[in-house]
């Protein structure tokens, strides 16, 4: 069945019946000009055109602006390789079966793209996946090629960490700079020795579509869809189409030869080894996650997982290879320059190939794979189109998910990196913590390809995740990014320093010493501090519970008695020390110290507290006769100084005070509790039923912010006020009749508040019914009239039809 689609359905209307007599009625007239509007409303909407729903353009990977440097991003723009995915792709849900084996695996393609290096003879080996080691030449040489003398491909064998007989498609760029040469599998066993592979071709240029290659399940190409060094690493984007590989016995479906293009064959046991059950996933199917899938609500556990899992909803990845047995696998560069997997490892912390299928990456990889799709309006004749379109169109054609790829050109500017810097912030840039070193990069045309530092001069790393640098001191590190051209911005460093130990202080006190240990006479007290980091910024200290005071030099503590002098140190960092205390007996001065009053006035309440403002007066005076000030602080407040009386408002309150005469002496600090509630309660009288029943109850609800509510008092009908306690409730036998209920709040200061409840008592109270509505019209008589008058109407204005005789015959 053919679906027409919403935009281009048919509208079918009826012809309109127009009276040729009294066309000039206005009830005509107007009745005409309304559907006028309607139609020309309709021509105007059908003239627009089908109505496009563009999905949005947002992506995790975009191609960037200018050059493109083919041995890190090879083959033309519209290669199925760097195709994005196009909007109107018709998506088939792949049913891919999860693994039963490992977690998750790679397929390590061989990437040898130095055309500078020695030529070097490559020898034909019939090993292949017979179990022999592939190490020796075993027929003549096939091609020579340039592959760096100390680059080592393991033979096939248990000690291959890529498996005893990895698949190892090869591609080597030639010396010309632009011819690949695919073959499968190579070895070379050794540095410097000889170099085998079991067969070749060289049909593709590295600046070519591409699609060909030396994966034998699909012949599709070795270069073309590899996960590239600094691609899945954090902060890394994988910007072309992947390669992966799936059991063909649980997914590739055995029809059309068990493949489809771009795939011009399938393994040598299909279709007879395939049991999928997906007529459209075959060999070199394209997998994608359709638009419909939100990346980041897939739930993936793993960051490298969502560099994944966008790479697949932009770009896809082609079905190039049978696994043979129950993994996922994705395709991976082995190359001069290093291995994806073990970049892998060492970035994120666990393998890429997890044996155990219940860990965090191997789950993300059942997420992912569980939701793929068969790009199925993907094939020779889509891709020319698409490929005409020059950027504006993706596979399965449409806008494009992202941009195409830049064309290749010239890279010349350095990538720019940044270090942003995290930790507890302290004084004086000082961090007071361990710090956290993030380094980004961004480059404007190849892109990216690392970021490496040190720290404090160290051996330079390749930067992977945030650095955390403990140590107080001071500290650096140095830095530079990598794009993908090669080009090295110059070093940058990043300045910073830490202290985490607070200050040391002490004080040593001088004066002269009695038998009992006390002092004879008033002491100096001299402080010391010293901080081995950022240094000490101050020192600050009070006696006996005085206001704190900065400390510049020796200060003298006199009179009798035991004293308190509190101290602590401040580092330039801004670490405090603990509060430190040093005990000063005196029993030997004989000056006199100051004492100071407190009076306040204000009007009592109950129970200490005072129902008004409060204006608190403090004096002192002082037997040496000297002049004498006062400090005071309300609520732990900072000191200050008085001079005039203070004003003190609703609260509870702690008022601290001393005097000091002009030489300095000091009495023990002194402290008042003023408690202020100027403020009633708040009392709500809740109205009950009216009438109420004999047992009814009558309530009422009462709030105090201040002091709170103590007590409530009742008085029933004019009696005496009698207190409930906190009781809201008041229940009790009513007699018939009008009943008055006065309750009091009073809280704990005396405020009071009152309320009035009055309310109606009958033995058998008949609540009050719903009001009732007239009865309504008889049904139908507006009906009636309605008709009537459109009958009428109608009459009036019906043709009017004029009767010719016929002409008399003569």
């Amino acid at each position: 069945m053919t679906l027409i689609p919403h935009s281009r359905a048919t509208r079918i209307r009826r012809a309109l019946d127009v009276a040729s007599k009294r066309s000039g009625s206005p009830f005509l007239v107007l009745a005409l000009l309304l559907t006028g509007i309607l139609v020309a409303g309709s021509f105007a909407i059908l003239s627009e055109g089908p109505l496009v729903h563009n999905p949005p353009t947002t992506s995790s990977a975009s191609a960037s602006a200018t050059g493109r440097v083919a041995t890190l991003w090879p083959f033309s723009r519209d290669s199925i390789w760097n195709l994005p995915i196009g909007a109107n792709a018709v998506y088939v849900p792949g049913n891919i079966k999860k693994p039963t084996a490992y977690g998750m695996t790679t397929d390590v393609d061989v990437l040898i793209l130095t055309p500078t290096a020695p030529v070097t003879s490559v020898w034909k080996n019939n090993d292949a996946w017979s179990g022999g080691s592939r190490c020796t030449a075993e027929g003549g040489v096939l091609f020579a090629a340039p592959i760096p003398a100390d680059f080592v491909v393991p033979g096939a064998g248990s000690g291959n960490p890529d498996g005893t007989t990895p698949n190892y498609a090869t591609a080597i760029l030639a010396a010309d700079g632009h011819t690949l040469i695919q073959g499968q599998p190579m070895a070379r066993c050794t540095s410097g020795g000889t170099a085998t592979i079991w067969w070749y071709q060289e049909k593709e240029d590295l600046f070519g579509t591409g699609n060909s290659g030396a994966h034998g399940g699909s012949m599709l190409s070795s270069l073309g869809g590899v996960i590239r060094l600094g691609e899945l690493v954090p902060g890394g984007m994988i910007r072309h189409a992947l390669k992966v590989n799936l059991l063909g016995a649980d997914n590739y479906y055995s029809g059309s030869g068990g493949y489809r293009w771009p795939a011009t064959t399938a393994d040598g046991c299909a279709p007879g080894c395939y049991g999928g059950s997906v007529p459209a996933l075959r060999m070199g199917s394209l997998l994608a996650l359709p638009p419909s899938v939100d990346v980041n609500a897939m739930g993936l556990e793993t960051e490298p997982a969502k560099i994944l899992a966008h790479a697949f909803q932009d770009y896809g990845a082609y079905t190039v290879d049978d696994a043979a047995w129950s993994v996922y696998a994705v395709a991976t560069e082995y190359s001069p320059s290093g291995k994806v997997d073990d970049e892998f490892g060492a970035a994120w912390g666990f393998p890429i190939s997890p044996a155990s299928r219940n860990v965090p990456w191997a789950r993300d990889m059942d997420r992912i794979f569980g939701d793929l799709a068969v790009v199925d309006n993907w094939n020779a004749a889509s891709w020319q189109a698409v490929s005409a379109s020059n950027g504006t169109e993706g596979a399965g054609s449409g806008a494009p998910r992202v941009s195409w790829a830049p064309d290749f050109g010239p890279d010349s500017v350095p990538p720019v990196a940044t270090a942003s810097l995290s930790g507890s912030p302290g004084s004086a840039n000082w961090f007071v913590s361990p710090v956290d070193v993030t380094l980004t990069a961004t480059d404007d045309s190849s892109g990216v390809a690392s970021i490496h530092y040190r720290s404090d001069g160290g051996t330079w790393q390749l930067y992977s995740n945030p650095v955390t640098v403990t140590g107080d001191g001071s500290h650096t590190i140095d830095y530079y990014a990598t794009d993908l051209a090669g080009n090295n911005e110059t070093a940058r460093t990043s300045t910073f320093q830490i202290d985490t130990v607070g200050p040391v202080s002490s004080a040593q006190v001088s004066g002269t010493l009695a038998n009992d240990g006390s002092y004879l006479s008033s002491v100096s007290v001299t402080l010391t501090s010293s901080d081995v980091t950022s240094g000490v910024q101050s020192e600050q200290y009070r006696v006996d519970g005085g206001p704190w005071r900065t400390y510049s030099a020796p200060f003298t503590v006199r009179g009798n008695g035991t004293h308190l002098v509190d101290y602590f140190a401040t580092d330039v960092a801004g670490n405090t020390e603990v509060v430190r205390g040093q005990s000063i007996w005196i029993t030997g001065d004989l000056h006199p110290l100051p004492v100071s009053t407190l009076t306040s006035t204000g009007t009592a309440g109950a129970a200490g507290w005072y129902v008004s403002p409060v204006t608190v007066t403090i004096t002192a005076t002082s037997g040496s006769g000297s002049a004498v000030s006062i400090a005071y602080r309300l609520d732990g407040n900072a000191w200050a100084t008085y001079a005039n009386p203070i004003v003190v408002l609703d609260g509870r309150h702690v008022l601290e005070y001393l005097a000091t005469d002009a030489q300095g002496y000091s009495e023990a600090s002194k402290s008042a509790a003023i408690n202020v509630d100027s403020t009633p309660p708040s009392l709500v009288a809740n109205s009950p039923i009216d009438p109420l029943a004999p047992e009814g109850l009558v309530s009422w609800s009462g709030s105090d912010s201040g002091s709170g509510i103590s007590r409530y008092e009742v008085a029933i009908d004019g009696s005496a006020f009698v207190s409930v306690g906190l009781q809201t409730t008041l229940t009790r036998t009513w007699t018939e009749g009008t009943h008055v209920v006065a309750v009091r709040a009073y809280d704990a200061a005396g405020n009071v508040k009152s309320s009035v409840i009055q309310f109606s008592v009958a033995s058998n109270p008949t609540p009050a019914g719903p009001p009732v509505s007239p009865p309504s019209a008889p049904p139908g008589i507006p009906e009636i009239i309605v008709g009537l008058v459109m009958l009428a109407v109608s009459m009036w204005f019906r043709p009017r039809v004029v009767t010719r005789r016929p002409a008399p015959r003569v």
